[in-house]
């Protein structure tokens, strides 16, 4: 088997060497030696007016392998190897002869740490180019994608055997096309129920913050057997509603799923006290952070749990996908009710305690004496919006008059406080 590497990657004239049968062979040995999903590649060249046409090929020839490409243009070969370790790519490609004359030219590889190729890596890539090279076979594929990615991990939906019919709130954002084509490919129907997106009615009257038009189709629809998802704008955050029409909050989702894996699980501050002493008894645990989506992903991770999710919608799947997504969420609900045979309405039946939040301009607040106030019976949390000039205070309590009692104490010890909104 012929070696094509010397000290310094492969090198050799730039018209003999790099005709485009190698350069193909080469793209295809790319393919086949780096392991990384999503795969991508970094590729830059110096100033030889054979780069271009190497580069060209290439990138044409990995983009039909579905290898994405990152072209850094005329760059230097540590340069390259900076950008192949801080985009942590699945590779990196420098196309260069180094001192050699014009009219030769060549490609160095680094891995995704920056270090040129070993000898092992090396040895695995010459025997994969010395077969591409020998087969001359080179067979295309689609890249994988997101879509494509949610229908493989979930699969056995399709053998749902009563599936329910599932209406979509998308909130004319950029949620409806994943859901809708990934759903129907798992074979369910589907209704879209938010005007298409003009640019400006995104969140508009419908999706997870607001619930009510999602809440009236499904219980106006005579289907007995239906489901409604809704998402926010970016379609990071899902709200559910039941067959009955009944909005199921985070909180009793959260419940559903840990009662169904047999999982503890991570969420904020402000999960419901009554859903947390009910899962307790069942021998689940809750661990509390902060509120925010990244205090969650830093628990779960640090803890190893399955899952976490915020009573808004947002959730976290360990070893599934780095961040919160509304479709995962509802496939992963799907997937339950799969398996329990049961309707929604019945799974959440969990017992939650009353809630109410006021909404405190900053400038006006005077920080409250919550001492003796949190109880196993009751929670009150002050603390500052990450988004509005506001302060937030959330009390929970076993009865609605507990509740109403601890926001007229906090109200009386702020008394200067102009409340916003309830």
């Amino acid at each position: 088997m012929k070696n094509y590497f010397g000290t310094d990657g492969i090198r050799g004239s730039a018209e003999e060497l790099f005709s485009d049968a190698f350069l193909k062979a080469v793209a295809q040995s790319i393919g086949a030696f780096i392991e990384k999903y999503p795969q991508y590649v970094v590729i830059g060249r110096d100033t030889r007016a054979s780069g271009v046409r190497i580069f060209r090929a290439l990138k044409k020839y990995l983009n039909k392998l579905g290898v994405e490409v990152i072209d850094k243009g005329i760059t230097t070969t540590a340069e390259l190897a900076f950008y192949a370790r801080e985009l942590r790519a699945s590779l990196g490609v420098m196309i260069t002869a180094s001192h050699n004359i014009a009219e030769d030219n060549g490609l160095k590889f680094f891995t995704a740490s920056g270090d040129k190729l070993d000898s092992v890596g090396r040895a695995r890539f010459n025997e994969l180019l010395s077969s591409a090279l020998f087969s001359g076979k080179f067979k295309a594929k689609k890249f994988s994608g997101w879509q494509e990615f949610l229908v493989s991990k979930f699969n056995g939906l399709k053998f749902f055997k009563n599936k329910p019919t599932i209406f979509l709130d998308s909130a004319s954002g950029s949620g409806a096309k994943n859901a809708q084509v990934v759903l129907h490919k798992l074979g369910f129907k589907t209704i879209e129920i938010s005007p298409k997106p003009n640019g400006s009615n995104i969140n508009k009257g419908f999706g997870a913050t607001n619930m009510g038009s999602l809440s009236v189709e499904v219980r106006a629809s005579s289907l007995a057997n239906k489901i409604g998802f809704a998402f926010d704008g970016d379609a990071d955050r899902l709200v559910v509603v039941d067959e009955r029409g009944k909005v199921v909050s985070g909180d009793i989702l959260m419940a559903v799923f840990a009662k169904f894996f047999k999982v503890d699980f991570a969420s904020t501050v402000l999960f419901n006290l009554g859903v947390e002493n009910y899962l307790k008894k069942r021998g689940i645990a809750v661990f509390r952070t902060d509120v925010g989506d990244s205090h969650i992903t830093s628990e779960v991770n640090a803890r190893g749990l399955l899952f976490g999710g915020e009573p808004s919608g947002h959730f976290f799947w360990n070893g599934v996908h780095t961040t919160g997504d509304g479709l995962l969420t509802a496939l992963f609900l799907l997937f339950v009710l799969q398996m329990t045979g049961e309707k929604l309405s019945s799974l959440a039946k969990i017992p939650v305690y009353p809630s109410k939040s006021i909404n405190i301009r900053a400038e006006d607040f005077i920080a409250p004496d919550l001492s003796g106030l949190n109880l196993p019976w009751q929670r009150v949390i002050v603390r500052k919006s990450g988004t509005e000039p506001v302060v937030r205070v959330y009390v929970c309590a076993r009865e609605k008059t507990q509740v109403d009692a601890l926001i007229k104490v906090i109200k009386r010890q702020c008394s200067r406080v102009v409340c916003i909104s309830d």
